[in-house]
């Protein structure tokens, strides 16, 4: 008898026992995720789309409600405006050209726009929402009164131009987020690129993250994409596939304001404090850990992605209604996704 033949045979059903075993509670434990999931969602009546990624692998993904007056049902392919969520886009070109020579984050903005009003404020500030400048109140009041009024980032400067009241603080020195810091910005990798904004992302993060499905609006913070997408944006960034690591890094570092002490920006998806980097939410969060997000509001559109980076759990969220406390709704999928298996495969 060869004892060697059976002691390999023994060994190897073993280890397909054990495989079949941890496949059983991993699909256990992520069917039950799944239906906890369902319940939540349908609960707080989402009208849009979730996915959810741990290491890049899908484990949940679903669509819920209609996506628009003549109930179409939302499904996969439905595509969302992304709101202020686009603010990582633009942070991401801006580094790209860092990268390549093209800027410094230092340097003023004045430099590459001689025309424009102040003479004062970083690239860096404008990035990390602390240059002072006020926000959609620089546009005229009969427009902002206007609902059909749509602004677009080209619209900034010249408004700008025409704003007769001063900062609202010396750059540098206070956090006020600002929907203009980033349309300046997205004017500025249109000038450095010479090419469109549209055409850019599509050259320089679209294609290299293998994003299909997303363009852009001819409006300010005008991403549109799905959670598939989106999906495709976060492994292809955390990768270090769009900009460096040291890059990255920088990105979701929270801004040092000019006395030294971290610019707070209120509460971390529902708890905690929060500091923002280079378009990015960052923050320690209660029960997880290192998480940077983003989130984007508008009448028409709630949307929020979070990256928990200590456990690289990734969560999207997307409903073409507005809603409040989407964010806590990103946390406590976070959370429960830490019970979770490691080894969940798409």
């Amino acid at each position: 008898m060869n004892f060697m033949h059976m002691e390999r045979n023994v060994h190897a059903r073993i280890i397909t026992f054990i495989a079949a075993v941890l496949f059983s509670i991993t699909a256990m434990a992520q069917e039950s995720f799944s239906q906890a999931l369902d319940n939540l969602y349908t609960g707080q009546q989402l009208t849009g789309n979730a996915l959810a990624t741990l290491h890049d692998n899908l484990v949940y993904k679903r669509s819920f409600g209609n996506h628009d007056a003549i109930s179409t049902p939302n499904t996969d392919s439905s595509v969302f405006s992304m709101a202020s969520v686009t603010k990582i886009f633009t942070a991401t070109a801006i580094l790209q050209l860092k990268e390549k020579g093209a800027l410094n984050l230092d340097d003023l903005y004045v430099k590459y726009v001689p025309d424009f009003p102040f003479n004062n404020i970083t690239i860096r500030q404008l990035l990390s929402h602390t240059s002072g400048l006020p926000s959609y109140e620089v546009f005229d009041s009969a427009d902002r009164a206007n609902p059909a009024k749509t602004f677009a980032n080209a619209d900034a400067l010249p408004a700008l131009k025409k704003w007769d009241k001063p900062l609202l603080c010396k750059p540098g020195e206070e956090w006020h987020y600002s929907s203009i810091n980033y349309a300046l910005l997205a004017a500025l990798v249109e000038k450095l690129s010479g090419m469109s904004l549209q055409d850019c992302f599509g050259k320089y993060i679209f294609a290299p993250a293998g994003m299909q499905c997303s363009h852009l609006e001819n409006r300010m913070d005008g991403l549109v994409s799905t959670t598939d997408d989106m999906a495709e944006f976060d492994n292809a960034y955390f990768s270090a596939k769009l900009i460096s690591l040291a890059s990255m890094k920088e990105a979701m570092t929270p801004v040092k304001l000019k006395n030294g002490e971290s610019a707070i920006t209120g509460t971390l998806l529902g708890s905690g404090i929060a500091g923002y980097g280079l378009g990015w939410y960052v923050g320690i969060q209660p029960m997880l850990g290192m998480v940077v997000w983003h989130a984007g509001n508008r009448p028409d559109v709630s949307a929020i992605y979070a990256h928990d980076i200590s456990k690289d759990e990734a969560v999207f969220i997307f409903e073409n209604v507005p809603a409040k406390g989407i964010d806590v709704l990103a946390a406590t999928t976070l959370k429960m996704m830490n019970g979770l298996p490691d080894m969940a495969e798409r």
